[in-house]
């Protein structure tokens, strides 16, 4: 529910992740993945010393992270929440130092995941979420079992150092790396990773603020969230889940996929793969949007209410994520059109769209909280991605296009009306019958939109293409065994 431990639990999460997600989203991302996958085609010895000297980057950000947070990680929690009693800040500090075991291993799995998606590999990074996930549950189950709280968050921890294992014999048996720069360090090794380091290091003093600002609307929401009342610590993360879900299904993928192709394109190829896209990206996610608002509270009551997540838990919750469910699109715009920024080496423009975001949403988010309590907490990030997209949408070029589609899902909006004010069931049936109404007529529209139809046909014709240059080649390539077995 939204208890105590709940609560410890979220903000626990949010003391560690916070520090280790500035050099592990944006930034690492943005400065390493796109640079390795230029590098490695040409000079894969370069290319792997660059891997090494970032790795070395992260165990040093690692160890500093987990030194400050076992030192000061009572006094966050106190400042963060000042009104907390004893027990919900020593149960806060223990999950903090069960989940800083794992650091090292959540850094070092991340960076290998954007290794292995370079080469074309994208298994490690597509199931990192279901692996963390997998090892909450396992954690969370023993930990009620049990009746130790802080099992929840040794779930994590014990979650990153099977998968950091396991990807870490991937990379090794697929030979990712060349075996030239392992080994015993010597002179030449070492100023090859000087050399490394500075390459990276150029576009991350710029990236490095994107996650910074991400972070710092996250640690003054949970702020914010705190001055409503411990329950309300917890919900703000429950909502977030909603969001957080669409862009990890919908977004990252096409973002992350993007990184490493957009960047050889010519300014031509360029322009018609991001038209393309964003015409069919941009109907999906008001289509998500206004699926998250209208059954906001059924959504929540299906997935969430149960047990001691009682009826008042839910309508917080539901508060909170009708207000982030008015900004889903253009949270998932804004992910994807960033990635597309730092393909293209635009990382001042990623950065400026962030940070237009976070300081709308820093400025919204008192008023709003003042005006409408716990809604103002999810609205006030709705407004500032809004702003953000509006932003980056102009910069790339494709403002008119967004506004033109956005406008083409009328329909969409119509029903979605019709269903929050008709079909407000909150049971499984009445949440099901009113995502199915939407999703239809979603469907439907897009479909009907000449824009989002051609986009489509496009993108299906060239997987059609690829597939059967694939087969030709395949095709020659037994020819030309056949031949060689005959001659000999």
């Amino acid at each position: 529910g939204t208890s105590e431990v709940a609560a410890a639990n979220r903000l626990s999460q949010t003391i560690v992740f916070s520090p280790l997600n500035l050099v592990t989203s944006d930034a690492l991302s943005g400065a390493f993945l796109p640079r390795y996958a230029a590098t490695k085609t040409d000079d894969l010895l370069r290319a792997s010393a660059l891997y090494r000297a970032m790795r070395f980057l992260l165990i040093v950000v690692g160890v500093l992270v987990v030194v400050a947070l076992v030192v000061f990680g009572n006094g966050i929690v106190e400042v963060l929440v000042p009104q907390s009693t004893q027990r919900f800040t020593s149960l806060t500090y223990a999950m903090v130092v069960a989940m800083l075991v794992g650091a090292i291993p959540y850094l070092l799995y991340n960076l290998a995941g954007y290794l292995c998606m370079a080469h074309d590999d994208y298994l490690p990074s597509s199931i990192r979420a279901t692996g963390q996930s997998i090892g909450l549950i396992v954690g969370t189950v023993c930990g009620y079992t049990l009746s130790r709280p802080t099992l929840l968050a040794w779930g994590f921890t014990a979650a990153y150092l099977l998968m950091w294992s396991w990807c870490a014999i991937r990379v090794q048996r697929r030979n990712y790396l060349s075996p030239s720069v392992g080994g015993v360090l010597r002179i030449s090794q070492l100023r090859r990773y000087v050399g490394a380091s500075r390459e990276i290091a150029r576009p991350m003093r710029l990236l490095i603020w994107m996650p910074i600002l991400s972070q710092v609307v996250i640690v003054t929401e949970k702020y914010s969230a705190g001055s409503l009342g411990t329950s309300a610590i917890a919900a703000v993360d429950y909502a977030r889940i909603i969001s957080e879900t669409a862009v990890l299904v919908i977004s990252m993928p096409i973002g992350l996929a993007a990184l490493p192709r957009f960047a050889t394109l010519s300014a031509r190829e360029f322009r018609d793969s991001l038209e393309r896209v964003i015409s069919v990206l941009i109907p999906v996610a008001v289509v998500v949007s206004v699926l998250a608002f209208v059954e906001a509270r059924g959504i929540v009551k299906v997935l969430f209410g149960r047990g001691e997540f009682d009826e008042a838990s839910v309508n917080l919750t539901a508060d909170i994520s009708a207000g982030f469910a008015l900004g889903i699109w253009a949270l998932l715009l804004n992910y994807f059109l960033t990635k597309t920024m730092n393909s293209r080496f635009r990382n001042w423009d990623a950065v400026a769209t962030i940070a237009i975001s976070a300081v709308v949403t820093l400025t919204a988010r008192p008023f709003l909280v003042g005006e409408l309590g716990a809604t103002g907490l999810g609205l006030a990030v709705s407004v500032g991605a809004i702003i953000g997209a509006i932003y980056a949408t102009a910069r790339l070029a494709v403002f008119l296009r967004t506004v033109t589609l956005i406008v083409s899902m009328f329909p969409t909006f119509v029903v979605g009306y019709l269903v929050g004010a008709y079909l407000d069931d909150c049971t499984w049936n009445g949440v099901a019958a009113g995502i199915g109404a939407v999703s239809l007529v979603g469907i439907v529209n897009m479909l009907a939109a000449p824009a989002p139809r051609a986009a489509l046909r496009s993108i299906l014709s060239g997987r059609r293409r690829d597939a059967e240059m694939e087969r030709s080649e395949q095709t020659a390539h037994n020819g030309e065994l056949i031949d060689q077995e005959s001659s000999e």
